[in-house]
């Protein structure tokens, strides 16, 4: 039970993080006229990372979901 507490508090701080990354990436890349290739490349990098993150976090819920019906 503990290790899925973990799990959860690790995908919430590993979204929070990819989450402020993607909107410094954002801002910069607002604030240059043009398209850089690389930059699209790091953003979805960035995204596809927060949203494993994100279904790391998902999945954590659930079976801590589980746990606690299966104690009831």
């Amino acid at each position: 039970m503990t290790e899925t507490g973990l799990k959860v508090n690790a995908a919430t701080s590993a979204a929070t993080v990819y989450e402020a990354l993607a909107a410094q990436a954002d801002i910069r890349r607002a604030s240059v006229s043009g398209v850089s290739v690389d930059e699209e490349l790091v953003q979805l990098i960035r995204h596809q990372q927060a949203y494993a993150a994100a279904t790391r976090l998902v999945s954590a819920a659930d079976e801590m979901a589980k746990a606690i019906i299966n104690l009831v």
